[in-house]
């Protein structure tokens, strides 16, 4: 059986997260900036909305932000940017 070093295992390592990287730098521009990674979201019913805004109107909006990424699976930046839209009006 043959020795393989510690600094062979390291360069290695580090050269497959490199090339991982590079990867999804390449898909980031080629897509505008927009990678889709995990699931992709569900659309909110009545009923959930209507629980949003009032979380919303309660001063809740980092509950209402859980309650939302619950729901929907949605990232945290979705959720925030859905819980201001809601806020806004």
């Amino acid at each position: 059986m043959q020795h393989i070093s510690w600094f062979t295992v390291f360069v290695t390592a580090v050269w497959g997260l490199s090339f991982l990287f590079s990867i999804k730098r390449y898909l980031t521009r080629r897509m505008g900036g927009r990678v889709a990674v995990g699931p992709v979201a569900r659309a909110l019913d009545p009923g959930e909305e209507i629980v949003m805004r009032g979380m919303i109107g309660q001063g809740q909006r980092i509950e209402a932000m859980r309650y939302y990424r619950e729901k929907t699976g949605a990232g945290l930046k979705e959720a925030k940017a859905y819980v201001e839209r809601l806020a806004r009006g």
